[in-house]
């Protein structure tokens, strides 16, 4: 199994609003591929809920994407793990209150506003909480990752 994740970003109201404040990626996703398969897959948190779906499906809805692998070969074992934990995920709902506490991380990381944090999925933090799951925290000691975190975490390597 192969696990990659994807940053991409949205010409759409939050991609412009992320933009606007200095945020690169306004989305981020898992990308998988088992083995003895020619098909990428995404894991991912959206409107609907967490989704499973295909890669094709994915990219043509994204006006920008970048696609990162761990820089060291990931074992089976957590590959396996980060996408069972994405995987037992699908079908949960969305919880729209969760855009104002990624608006107010970002508002809180780049302008140095409060002390408060949340707990709570959103697209990145579906993503850091399946390495996690794994036992690969890729932005340490950060509760409420963002699109933008992942990308320039030190455990990625780019594989677009």
């Amino acid at each position: 199994m192969q696990v990659q994740v994807v940053v991409s970003w949205d010409n759409d109201i939050i991609g412009r609003l992320a933009r606007k404040i200095g945020v690169k990626w306004s989305h981020a996703a898992i990308m998988s591929k088992a083995e003895m398969s020619d098909d990428w897959w995404i894991h991912e948190a959206i409107w609907k809920g967490i989704v499973f779906r295909p890669w094709e499906e994915f990219e043509e809805s994204k006006e920008e994407i970048k696609i990162f692998e761990t820089k060291t070969t990931l074992p089976q074992f957590h590959a396996r793990e980060i996408v069972a934990f994405a995987c037992g995920n699908v079908g949960r709902p969305y919880d729209f209150g969760l855009l104002l506490k990624i608006a107010w991380e970002c508002l809180r990381k780049y302008f140095g506003l409060g002390i408060v944090t949340f707990r709570s999925h959103v697209c990145s933090t579906l993503v850091h909480s399946s390495f996690k799951y794994a036992g690969i925290d890729l932005v340490p000691g950060v509760e409420i990752v963002l699109p933008d975190d992942l990308a320039e975490s030190g455990l990625f390597k780019d594989a677009t």
